[in-house]
Order: structure tokens, then sequence, then C-alpha cells
């Protein structure tokens, strides 16, 4: 592997370590939610705000079926939720979290891809469609909230 195509592994490792800690920030801070996919349904039904700066420096916007996060260090994580709550993510939004924590390095989105696809192999994400990929497995089957465009 490449010096590239370790570094967009690198950065499939650090966006689902980032998503997990954005993700439970967001969570400690707003009552109404046991999952992160709950916020969805929440700002639907009026409880909370589409979006919001919460205590500890994240901030949050909710958009369709998903939920983009910034960090107080400036660290972009957007996803989309499945049916099931699981959070899924494309080469698009890892090349936007790529930006936010290097904005002096470019991965080319075929990289980005191939280093999807081996983080899939590795078990660390899953691909449930082409190009889209669920940060946490628990084992396939799938069913998508709504299409989703491909990347």
């Amino acid at each position: 592997m490449n010096g590239y195509r370790e570094g967009s592994r690198a950065q499939v490792v650090s966006f689902v370590a980032a998503y997990r800690r954005l993700s439970s920030s967001v969570i400690s801070d707003v009552p109404q939610l046991s999952s992160l996919s709950d916020i969805v349904r929440e700002v639907r039904g009026g409880r909370v705000p589409r979006r919001a700066a919460l205590t500890g420096g994240v901030r949050y916007q909710v958009h369709g079926i998903g939920c983009m996060m910034v960090g107080a260090d400036g660290v972009i994580v957007d996803v989309d939720f499945l049916a099931d709550g699981r959070a899924i993510f494309d080469v698009i939004r890892l090349a936007e979290f790529v930006q936010s924590t290097m904005p002096d390095v470019s991965l080319s989105r075929d990289d980005l891809l191939a280093a999807c696809r081996s983080a899939v192999v590795e078990g660390l994400v899953g691909e449930v469609r082409e190009g889209w990929f669920v940060v946490e497995r628990r084992d396939l089957p799938i069913t998508l909230a709504q299409p989703l465009p491909r990347p």
C-alpha cells in the first residue's frame, strides 16, 4: 500500500473515532436522545432544534435523514441514518472530514474509496450499498430509510 493509501486508511479510522466522540457528546447533551439517529425524529417532532451549539463546543445540524456534527476543534463528521438507526457515510463525507482535519492534505476519492473498502475487509465498517459505508456493522440485512444518491 502506498503512502497516500495508508494515509487514507488512517482517515477512515479517524472518521469512525470522531463519529463516536461527537455523537456521544450530542447524545449526552440532548436528553431526548438514546442514540444519535433519534435526533432526526426529535427535530421533525419539534422537540429539539434543527441546529444547536452544545455545552462542550460541539455543534450539530440535522438535514434530511442525517446529521452533521462539528467539534470544538473544527472536525466535521456528516452522516445519514439507515432505517435501523445506524450511521452511514460516503467518500464525499469522508473527504469533507479529511479537509476539516488536514486542510493541506489532498487525498483522492479513489484512494479514500479503496481505504473504505479495505476497512470493510478488516471489519471496521460495512458497505451497505455501492460507495456507502456503515459505521456500526451489526451484521447486515440493511433497509435504507430512503434511496441514497450514488457518490
